[in-house]
C-alpha cells in the first residue's frame, strides 16, 4: 500500500503539507462488518477471508483504508494457530522423503508421519501453515471494537508514512522527559531542544528519517513507529514529517497533531535499561565509594537539550561530576555533531557509549577521548579509565 493514497493536501497551509486520511466515525459501520466477518472465519484459511472480503458488496469501504484494516486484523490475533510440527521441519522432511524414490503423495506423508510420531494429516496440515494465504483465522482480542480498531488502523497508518520519512520534528508539552527517554530508549537518531521563543518545559525533538539512512533501516522504521503512540499520550504535541510518499518524488510534509484519532500510549519502553543497569552495578563492585545515579537531571547546552543515562561522581573529587550517555543508532556526523555541541563547564565531562554494531552509514566510530565503543555490555573498566584518565588494574579498587 502506498502512503500517499492516504493523504490529502491541507487547504489550510503551504503547498507540500498533506494530512492524513484518517479512518473516523463514518468508518465504523464497515468496520463492524469487517470485525464480524472475521470471526465468522476464525479456524479457516486466510486466503478464503481475503476471498469472502474481495466479493462485490461484501464490506462498501475504501481499498486503501480496507487493506490497511486488515493488516491490524492480522496483527490483533490473539496467537497463531497450533500445529503438531514446526512447518519447516514438516517441508525439509517431506521433500528429503520425497527425493529418495518416486512415491505417491499419501505414502510421502505417512513415512514423515511416522518419522515425526505424528498423524500424516497432521504433516499435511503444518506443511504450509505459515504461508500467508495458509495461515489458519486466529480469534481477536474480545475487546476489540470498531473505535479501537480504527485508532489502531489509523496509527499504523502513520507508521508507513513515517517509515518513508527523510527527517521529523516532534514538539510536545506535558509529560516530554518520559517522551525524550523513549526517543532514546529506542535508539533514535535526535537532538533536544526548547521549542522556538519557548522557556516552559516544551520539548522539541529532531529525528532522523530511515530515508536518510542506509543500515538498520527495518529496525529503526519499527522503532520510530513505536515514538507516535508516546508522543500522543503528551499533553500537547506536533509532529512534522518530511516524507517521500512517492519514489523519487520531492518530500511532503505529514502534520499529525493533538486530537488526531491515534492511540496513545504511556507506557515506557527500556530498550537498553539492560545495559544502563548492568553497566551501573559493574561500576559499584569496582569502585563501591563512587556514587553512581541513574537518568539525572538534564542539562542545557549551546542551546540543546542533553538527557544522560548516568551521573558518576568520586569521593576523591566531589565537585568532579561526569555524565555518562549511552547511544542508539548513529553516524559519525552526528557523534561528532553532538560532541560538539556539549560545552564541559567547570567540573563537569560527558561520554558518550557507543554501540559499534548499531551504525547507520557504515562509518567507524570516531576516535574521540570523550567516545567509548561497546558490544552488547559496556566495558567499566574501560569507562573509568576514560572518565579519570587512570587504568583500574583486575583488582585495585579507585580511591
Amino acid at each position: 500500500m502506498l502512503p500517499h493514497t492516504l493523504c490529502r493536501p491541507n487547504g489550510l497551509a503551504p503547498s507540500g503539507e498533506v494530512v492524513p486520511s484518517y479512518l473516523g466515525l463514518r468508518d465504523e459501520p464497515w468496520l463492524r462488518m469487517l470485525i464480524a466477518e472475521h470471526a465468522r472465519f476464525v479456524g479457516r484459511r486466510s486466503s478464503e477471508l481475503r476471498a469472502r472480503l474481495a466479493e462485490p458488496g461484501v464490506i462498501r469501504a475504501p481499498r486503501a483504508k480496507l487493506l490497511l484494516a486488515l493488516r491490524v486484523l492480522e496483527a490483533s490475533m490473539k496467537a497463531p494457530p497450533q500445529v503438531a510440527v514446526l512447518p519447516r521441519v514438516a517441508r525439509a522432511l517431506v521433500l528429503r522423503t520425497a527425493a529418495v524414490a518416486d512415491q505417491p503423495r499419501r505414502t510421502v506423508l505417512e513415512k514423515a508421519a511416522e518419522s515425526l510420531n505424528v498423524t500424516p494429516d497432521a504433516v499435511e496440515a503444518a506443511l504450509f501453515a505459515d504461508f500467508p494465504g495458509e495461515r489458519r483465522v486466529a480469534p481477536l482480542p474480545d475487546d476489540l471494537s470498531p473505535t479501537r480498531l480504527l485508532l489502531e488502523a489509523n496509527t499504523r497508518l502513520l507508521r508507513v508514512l513515517f517509515g518513508r520519512a527523510v527527517k521529523l520534528r516532534v514538539t510536545a508539552w506535558g509529560e516530554t522527559r518520559a517522551l525524550v527517554h523513549e526517543a532514546r530508549q529506542l535508539g533514535l537518531i535526535c537532538t533536544a531542544s526548547r521549542p522556538e521563543g519557548e522557556q516552559s518545559e516544551g520539548v522539541a525533538l529532531d529525528i532522523s528519517g530511515p530515508f536518510s539512512l542506509f543500515r538498520h533501516t527495518r529496525l529503526y522504521r519499527h522503532a520510530l513507529g513505536s515514538l507516535v503512540a508516546r508522543a500522543a499520550a503528551c499533553s500537547v504535541f506536533e509532529i512534522r514529517a518530511d516524507c517521500e510518499l512517492r519514489r523519487g518524488s520531492a518530500p511532503s510534509t505529514v502534520i499529525v497533531r493533538t486530537g488526531d484519532p491515534i492511540t496513545s500510549s504511556p507506557a515506557f519502553k527500556a530498550t537498553h535499561r539492560s545495559i544502563q543497569d548492568r553497566l551501573a552495578r559493574d561500576l559499584r563492585r569496582l569502585v563501591p565509594d563512587w556514587h553512581v545515579s541513574h537518568e539525572p537531571e538534564p542539562f542545557e547546552r549551546s542551546g540543546f537539550l542533553f538527557f544522560p543515562d548516568l551521573e558518576i561522581r568520586s569521593p576523591r573529587l566531589p565537585e568532579q561530576r561526569w555524565f555518562v550517555e549511552i547511544a542508539g543508532y548513529w553516524t559519525r556526523s552526528h557523534l561528532e555533531t553532538r560532541l560538539r555541541r556539549v560545552q564541559n563547564a567547570a567540573g563537569e565531562r560527558f561520554v558518550l557509549c557507543v554501540d559499534t554494531a548499531r551504525g547507520c552509514a557504515g562509518d567507524d566510530v570516531p576516535e574521540h577521548a570523550a567516545i567509548l565503543g561497546f558490544r552488547r555490555r559496556i566495558d567499566a573498566r574501560a569507562l573509568l579509565f576514560v572518565l579519570s584518565g587512570e587504568p583500574l588494574g583486575e583488582t585495585a579498587p579507585i580511591t
